[in-house]
């Protein structure tokens, strides 16, 4: 009679196909599937780890990039800074050059007008001793003349 029972609950029952596959899953197979979800997990945190860890070294080149660029750009503006400085300096000293080029030829012509004065002044005294000396004799034979 339990046999038509059962028959009989089979009969009422369509059979979907599914059963318990747990129960007929040996272990081995149903822990061989608990390590796989487990690993796939595993995976996808590390993938978000590792994610994670690529954005951050894409962030940080990203960082080092600007401050290169900023680097550059200040050593950029050194440069030109210098290269005006420099520039500035070179006509400074060209100016310098000038200057003590007209005061070299400036003290040529003062010492040479000075030695021109210096002979005039000479010559002047030679000049004026010799008058001295010419007044000196009239003045004498004038006054061996009246006496």
């Amino acid at each position: 009679m339990d046999e038509e029972n059962s028959e009989s609950n089979q009969q009422h029952r369509p059979d979907t196909g599914h059963r318990d596959e747990r129960a007929r899953t040996p272990p081995m197979v149903q822990e061989f599937s608990q390590l796989k979800v487990l690993l796939e997990k595993e995976r996808k945190n590390w993938e978000n780890v590792l994610a994670g860890h690529v954005a951050e070294k894409r962030e940080a080149e990203e960082r080092l990039h600007r401050k290169e660029e900023a680097v550059n750009f200040e050593m950029s503006q050194m440069r030109q800074h210098a290269q005006a400085t420099q520039g500035r300096l070179e006509q400074r000293i060209l100016l310098l050059e000038d200057t003590v080029e007209r005061l070299e030829a400036e003290n040529t012509t003062t010492l040479a007008a000075f030695k021109l004065e210096k002979q005039t002044t000479e010559t002047l005294r030679d000049r004026v001793r010799a008058l001295e000396t010419e007044l000196r004799g009239f003045r004498l034979h004038e006054e061996r003349g009246s006496t």
